[in-house]
């Protein structure tokens, strides 16, 4: 625990002043020499270990004050406790972002959320920020070799193009480093993507990175790191490696390559680093502690997250929907744009099956969509520590990587088709509703039968794709619902009876299919918003508040 020297009560880091202080008798103080004074140096420190008896999450303090509520999963309890030790880290950046400043940057997000719960905006919940330092593996590699970088330059004459290609060698002899992986399965990958990146060197006041004392953590929580940096050597070897071709790229341009050759100016390729020339010699892994505040906020079953960068102010945040204050939103709205189509938009049959068609594929898209969110953030694909974690054994993050890669192919071609059928919608757009605006009835409907014949294969193809990712009773009856009324609108623009009413009551049918299936999509995009509740086994966590 960090004591004062003076009177032996708990001591906590000052972020405004980034001292050590006392907050009984005054006492102030470098952390370093708090460091230096207390003779730290051991591989391990002594901290309480609280234990959620709701998700199973624990986190660990070097204070006696009683835990009331778990970050984790938001729960309001008395967690369990228990003294443990934990394994020291090898630096720390401290917080530069004091709670105000944190509240002030996710009130400001919070603004433009118009419809996110009043809970989000509550400054009592909004007071539950914490302070919480994230495990990060700070990876080094060292190059030794020769890179080739090559280039080529091109002179015209008449209708022919000639080219020189070149080759230029850089010895190497370098270190790519700084490389920062989350080292914490409960911290998702892609919150840390979302709120770097961390400065580990500023201009002004030099290297943020600190020796590790206890100081610097006390006041606020510390996860455990339980990642080991093997999971990310094959990502930290490519990113390295993308890094030395840079870098190489970049000294051939300083030596000024046009005034050697004096044949125009130099085109250079994009580098690839042949490792038969140079290979990293050495890896380096150090244990560096990230400062973030991190707030939860339970909603219905399921929890979301904001998260404020302590170093930057960078903020994140998972926003949920208030369904209510949506839905009044659409009436309020509804009723002057009724007005102004009345005054600007002569409905015609044509035009109101048209709009019906239209409107129906792009709810399908929208649902399609995020329930592709949804499965992607509940699996996570791309959050390594998580499925290291449930896999339970060590694998390689090329194995892993391979796995996430395959998933995201699926996803890519699925996206793919939203694409496309979102051009087709617009190109329908383009060629359908100016003549519509304009009151003209189409009286041919070989147009509007090819259209809305591609707008259902798309759809069914679609559907087709989405059944396999996933088997629910209320998917199909989604699907079976829209694909069903866009294929009336393909029959009747087929058939092109000339009863109105027909028109009438498919477009009605499909507004009311429209209607419920919004409710869907913001059903969908709630959880694509939120998370599952945790559940852990054994988890660590370092709670110095």
């Amino acid at each position: 625990m960090s004591r004062c020297p003076n009177c032996g009560a708990n001591a906590r880091f000052d972020i405004a002043s980034q001292k050590l202080v006392c907050d009984w008798c005054g006492m102030s103080m470098d952390p370093r020499d708090y460091q230096e004074k207390t003779g730290a140096g051991k591989d391990t420190y002594e901290v309480n270990v609280y234990r959620c008896p709701v998700c199973g999450g624990e986190l660990s303090s070097t204070d006696e004050a009683a835990t009331e509520f778990c970050s984790y999963c938001g729960a309001t309890v008395v967690l369990d406790k228990r003294l443990d030790q934990e394994r020291r880290p090898d630096q720390v950046i401290p917080f530069q972002v004091t709670k105000e400043e944190c509240k002030a940057a996710y009130g400001s997000l919070m603004k433009k959320a118009f419809f996110a719960p009043s809970d989000l905006k509550d400054p009592k919940h909004i007071d539950s920020f914490r302070g919480i330092y994230i495990p990060y593996h700070s990876i080094d590699c060292n190059y030794q070799g020769t890179v080739g970088v090559q280039g080529y330059t091109s002179q015209t004459h008449g209708n022919t193009i000639y080219k020189d290609h070149y080759r230029f060698d850089v010895d190497v002899d370098a270190v790519s480093g700084g490389h920062l992986h989350d080292a914490s399965s409960f911290f998702d990958d892609r919150i840390g993507r979302k709120v770097a990146p961390f400065d580990v060197m500023d201009r002004e006041r030099g290297w943020q990175e600190k020796p590790f004392s206890t100081a610097y953590i006390s006041g606020f929580y510390a996860d455990t790191p339980d990642v080991p940096p093997e999971l990310y050597y094959d990502m930290t070897r490519a990113e390295a490696d993308a890094d030395v071709c840079e870098a190489a790229t970049e000294t051939v341009k300083r030596t000024n390559p046009e005034q050697l050759l004096q044949n125009g100016k130099v085109t250079y390729e994009d580098p690839v680093l042949q490792h038969s020339y140079v290979r990293p010699t050495s890896v380096h892994t150090r244990t560096v502690m990230m400062p973030l505040w991190f707030l939860s906020y339970r909603f219905k079953d399921r929890v979301a997250y904001a998260c404020v960068n302590g170093q930057t102010g960078k903020v994140f945040a998972d926003i949920p929907i208030d369904t209510r204050k949506m839905l009044i939103s659409s009436l309020v709205l509804a009723v002057p744009i009724f007005f102004l189509l009345e005054c600007f938009l002569t409905m015609t049959p044509w035009a109101t099956l048209t709009f019906a068609s239209i409107g129906v594929s792009l709810t399908l898209i929208l649902y399609e969509v995020f329930l592709w969110l949804v499965k992607k953030r509940d699996e996570h694909a791309d959050d390594y520590g998580y499925l290291y974690r449930e896999n339970g054994v060590l694998k390689t993050s090329r194995a892993v990587r391979t796995k996430t890669e395959k998933d995201n192919q699926r996803r890519d071609s699925l996206k793919s088709l939203f694409r496309a059928r979102t051009i087709m919608t617009l190109v329908m757009l383009m060629i359908f509703v100016p003549p519509i605006l304009s009151g003209i009835n189409f009286n041919k409907a070989s147009q509007s039968t090819v259209w809305i014949l591609i707008f259902l294969a798309v759809s069914i193809v679609t559907a087709a794709l989405g059944i396999k990712r996933q088997k629910t009773k209320d998917h199909y009856w989604i699907l079976g619902i829209m694909l069903g009324i866009q294929l009336v609108c393909f029959l009747i623009a087929k058939w092109h009876p000339i009863q109105d009413f027909l028109y009438y009551l498919c477009a009605i049918a499909a507004f009311g299919a429209i209607l419920y299936a919004e409710f869907r999509i913001l059903k969908e995009y709630n959880l694509a918003s939120t998370r599952k509740m945790p559940q852990f086994e054994r988890r660590g966590g370092d709670d110095q508040a």
